[in-house]
């Protein structure tokens, strides 16, 4: 048997947050792997992924998110933008959206394995990304506190 949460754990908000997020995850996984059977990514990471929202609603709901969604779909960049309105992907929900899928730019971070355009930019620790190098020096966290 599975064992049970406790009942103060669970977060409406937060559930409600992503509700939106889960009728599109589908989608960009479905083109991820296309991209990939067709040879243009091997790993998730290796992809920028492009969300051309249908609904103004849905191009504000992906802005609030934007800094999560690169690491809650697994790639490396993610882009919201609103698209013409004539949609090329439609879900089981309803859901309507530009998807594109495409290799990411940069250099792959050795530490994180993410491609970003900002290897090397970082004097201290000129082999990795910006984002690793803030956190190998602690900066990350201290920013929390």
């Amino acid at each position: 048997d599975w064992p049970k949460a406790d009942e103060s754990w669970r977060d409406p908000a937060a559930e409600e947050r992503f509700v939106r997020f889960f009728e599109y995850r589908p989608l960009i996984l479905k083109k991820l792997e296309e991209k990939r059977a067709e040879g243009g990514i091997g790993a998730s990471l290796e992809a920028r992924v492009v969300i051309g929202a249908v609904s103004d609603s849905d191009a504000l709901y992906f802005d609030s998110l934007a800094a999560e969604l690169p690491w809650l779909l697994i790639v490396s960049e993610v882009e919201v933008c609103r698209s013409d309105g004539k949609p090329k992907t439609t879900g089981t929900a309803g859901v309507l959206a530009d998807i594109i899928v495409e290799k990411a730019g940069g250099v792959k971070c050795p530490r994180c394995w993410n491609y970003k355009k900002d290897v090397g930019s970082d004097t201290d620790h000129s082999g990795i990304c910006g984002r690793c190098a803030r956190a190998v020096k602690g900066l990350d966290i201290a920013d929390r506190l």
